[in-house]
């Protein structure tokens, strides 16, 4: 079913927070006593119930779920290492542009071909187009 837009009056009732104004201050309200009394009493049952969804689950994908639900309450979940150091990504896609033809040339038994740049000018369009050497020394001398 699709939501309705708000109204006019709804929305003229709308201000935005003043900087510095925090609209929540209290937060979430915290659970209660009693209720964590009770959970942490069901805890061994609920690793218990865990534990064996792990060992004897009938589907594969229960089996590793479960086996992930304790190891991250045990270690905590995984984080993904990122290297936040790349300050050139042009550099960096071309280093790995330079990668994959070194593995294809690999795998296609070719030679590796040397695609440092020589030129110390960059080629004209008329010049590639003609095929002008650039920078080249005369034959003349």
């Amino acid at each position: 079913m699709a939501r309705k837009p708000p109204s006019a009056a709804s929305l003229a009732n709308l201000r935005p927070a003043k900087p510095g104004e925090c609209r929540n201050p209290a937060g979430r309200p915290p659970l209660p006593e009693d209720v964590k009394a009770a959970l942490k009493a069901a805890t061994p049952q609920a690793v218990a119930t865990l534990i064996e969804i792990m060992t004897a689950g009938k589907s594969e994908d229960t089996r590793v779920k479960a086996a992930n639900i304790i190891l991250e309450r045990v270690y905590g979940k995984a984080t993904q290492a990122v290297d936040v150091r790349v300050t050139d990504v042009g550099a960096m896609h071309l280093q790995l542009l330079e990668e994959i033809r070194a593995r294809r040339q690999e795998r296609l038994g070719q030679a590796p071909i040397d695609v440092t740049p020589t030129h110390t000018q960059i080629p004209s369009e008329k010049d590639v187009i003609e095929g002008n050497k650039i920078n080249a020394p005369d034959d003349d001398a």
